[in-house]
Formats: C-alpha cells, sequence, structure tokens
C-alpha cells in the first residue's frame, strides 16, 4: 500500500509544481470530494429514496436545491480559490512540503487528530459569535436559508462567514507545517464530515452511532430546525465543548423523550401482541370445544338412530313397504354421516329423517347410493 502512494505522489511532484499541487491540486481535490459526497442528498430527497431514515418530513423543492448549487460554484471560485491561492506563501513558510518520503501513518494520523481538537474549540466559539443577534441577521442567517438541510449546505455561507469559520479549519495545518499529503487527507476528512452533518439523514450505520461525542447529521439537524437565540448545538464535529458549556440541554432532553416515546410505543405492541395471542389462543379453544361437542352431538344422535333392518329382496310383484322398489343391499354409518347403497335411485328416508329431525342434516344422492350426513 505505501508503495502504490509514493508511486503515485511521486508522478504528482514529477509532473506538477508544488504551487500547482497545493492551490489548484487542493482546489480540484475539495470540488471532487465535496460534490460527489453531497449530490447524492439531493436525488435521495427528490426521489423519495431512504425516506424513512430522513430526520425530517419536510422537502426542499429543486428550485431551492438548484439555487444552493448555483451559489456555492460561485462561492467556491470567488472565494475558496483565492484563500488557497494568497494562503499558500504561509503554509510554505510554516514548513509545508511535498516531496518524498510521505510520512509515518503515526504522525499523519496525531496530527489529524489535532486538528480536529483545535477545530472544534475554535469553531465552536466562532459559531456561537456569529448567533449573536447582530451577526445572525447580517451574516449567518444566508446559511440558516435551509431549515431543512441537505449535503451541499454545509457550504452554503455569506463569503464573510466562509473565511471566519474557514480558518479553524486551516488554522491547524498552518501551525504544523504539514505534509501536502496530510492537508489533503484532513481536507478529505474534514468535508466529509460537514457534508454528512448536514445530509439530513440518520442511517443505521451513521458513525455517530460508534463513535463516543461524534455530532452527526442528528445532532446538527436539530441545530437548523430551533430558532437562532436558542438553537445550540454549535459544535463542529465532536460535541464535547457544547456538553462542556451545556449547549446542548435542549437537544439531549429531545432526545430523551424521543427514547421514552419509543419505549412506550414497543411497550404498547407488545401488549398489543401478548393479547392478540390470547384471544387467539382463547378462540382456538372455543372452536375445539364446540367442534368436539359436535361430534359427541353426532355420535349421540347415530347411537338413538335405529337403522331399519334389511329388506330381503324383491320377488316378482313385490313393491317393498312404502311402494317403491327400496330394496337395501346394506348401510355404512360414520359418526357424521350415514350412506344406503340401495337398488333404487329414489329410496325412502323419512325413518331417518324422522329419527335425526332434531338436527341439522343434508342428503347426497350419487347413483344408486344416498349419504345423509349430519352437520
Amino acid at each position: 500500500m505505501a508503495s502504490i502512494l509514493e508511486s503515485a505522489w511521486q508522478y504528482l511532484i514529477t509532473h506538477f509544481s508544488d504551487f500547482q499541487l497545493a492551490c489548484l491540486g487542493s482546489f480540484f481535490l475539495h470540488e471532487s470530494v465535496f460534490f460527489l459526497s453531497g449530490l447524492p442528498f439531493i436525488y435521495l430527497e427528490r426521489l423519495g429514496y431512504l425516506s424513512k431514515y430522513k430526520i425530517q418530513t419536510k422537502n426542499n423543492t429543486p428550485a431551492a436545491q438548484n439555487k444552493c448549487i448555483t451559489r456555492l460554484l460561485l462561492y467556491h471560485f470567488g472565494v475558496n480559490l483565492p484563500v488557497m491561492i494568497f494562503s499558500y506563501p504561509v503554509f510554505r513558510y510554516m514548513g509545508m512540503q511535498s516531496s518524498l518520503p510521505l510520512p509515518s501513518w503515526k504522525v499523519i494520523l496525531t496530527q489529524i487528530l489535532f486538528y480536529f481538537i483545535l477545530e472544534d474549540f475554535v469553531f465552536y466559539w466562532g459559531h456561537r459569535i456569529l448567533h449573536t443577534k447582530w451577526l445572525y441577521k447580517h451574516v449567518h442567517s444566508i446559511h440558516h436559508e435551509y431549515a431543512t438541510p441537505f449535503g451541499l449546505t454545509s457550504e452554503y455561507a455569506h463569503p464573510a462567514e466562509i473565511l471566519f469559520l474557514g480558518f479553524a479549519t486551516i488554522l491547524g495545518p498552518a501551525i504544523t507545517g504539514p505534509h501536502l499529503f496530510t492537508l489533503w487527507l484532513w481536507m478529505v476528512v474534514r468535508v466529509l464530515e460537514t457534508v454528512e452533518a448536514h445530509c439530513g439523514y440518520h442511517f443505521p450505520f451513521s458513525l455517530s452511532n460508534f463513535i463516543p461525542l461524534y455530532g452527526g447529521a442528528n445532532f446538527h439537524d436539530y441545530h437548523h430546525r430551533v430558532l437562532y437565540t436558542k438553537s445550540g448545538n454549535y459544535s463542529s464535529t465532536f460535541v464535547y465543548m457544547d456538553w462542556i458549556f451545556g449547549t446542548d440541554k435542549g437537544y439531549r432532553k429531545l432526545q430523551a423523550l424521543k427514547r421514552y416515546e419509543a419505549e412506550a410505543s414497543n411497550n404498547q405492541t407488545s401488549r398489543e401482541k401478548s393479547t392478540t395471542t390470547t384471544l387467539t389462543l382463547s378462540a382456538l379453544s372455543r372452536a375445539k370445544a364446540n367442534f368436539v361437542s359436535s361430534i359427541d352431538a353426532s355420535k349421540q344422535a347415530l347411537s338413538e338412530l335405529s337403522p331399519p333392518a334389511p329388506i330381503p329382496a324383491p320377488v316378482s310383484g313385490d313393491t317393498g313397504g312404502d311402494g317403491g322398489a327400496c330394496a337395501f343391499r346394506h348401510i355404512r354409518a360414520t359418526p357424521h354421516a350415514v350412506s344406503l347403497d340401495t337398488t333404487s335411485h329414489s329410496p325412502s328416508l323419512a325413518r331417518i329423517k324422522h329419527s335425526s329431525s332434531g338436527l341439522r342434516s343434508h342428503v347426497v344422492t350419487s347413483g344408486s347410493e344416498i349419504t345423509y350426513g349430519f352437520k
């Protein structure tokens, strides 16, 4: 892995100057990461995909989203790029370099951790100052035009705010004079973090579910929903500054209320499922009892039923006991029916009907067999 990175880096420093890499290369990298990570959330919102993970039910109109993109391009080319160009001498003076070898991962991670801590501290106070009445009205209110944020709104702000809060991001690297590779990695991580914080979605795999003190989309979405004087949640990446100074109390109370409502809903669902199961078992028990009772009644009716004595086969001129040719070959009885096999298609069942007049019954005829059933 190290050899691949060093080979790629060797190609860059061979074909481009330090100025080109530090200014134009940094700008191109920023734009690529920012728009490639932020644009998908626009289409998720427009198409309604993954809506169950959306924090707010309200959506931005396509016109509002397009306005954001247009302003961003203007700000990036009119503010960000000039800042990168004019800050290059400062970074060179502080010791930034781009030559090989690349710094070790221990050095890179240590410096990036320092950048996060410093940036959180400076950003918190700068952001909190922007929420004072005058600065909010004339500067920070532009960023809060989107009460329902989406990924690209993370950098939608007044030019003065871009410079003011952007200072928190570049202060750490300006102090340490890092390798350009470390600066690029810090920029990529920071862009991805701020896009995720403004994306408007909270997924099961969101970092705030796994990293302690990480703010994420839920934390910052609350900041955009609440009135500017009471919003709190001023932190950038990690929320320890809000926790120390108590500016996240409203958010924590809301989260506690949501957890309570979720637990109450789960308990109610469990009780309903338990009640449904009990009623189902009770209904099955009653149905079983009724079924057994019907079987017992059928057996009782059959025991009281006296089947007719076998009638000998008729001889010439014999018409049977009730005027029709009705000689029975045999009778079959079950708990549910009595079947009589006859030599005639119209036998008489008067005696059976009379004996079972207290039961619901039906007669099915098929050829020379008649089935008298009990229900």
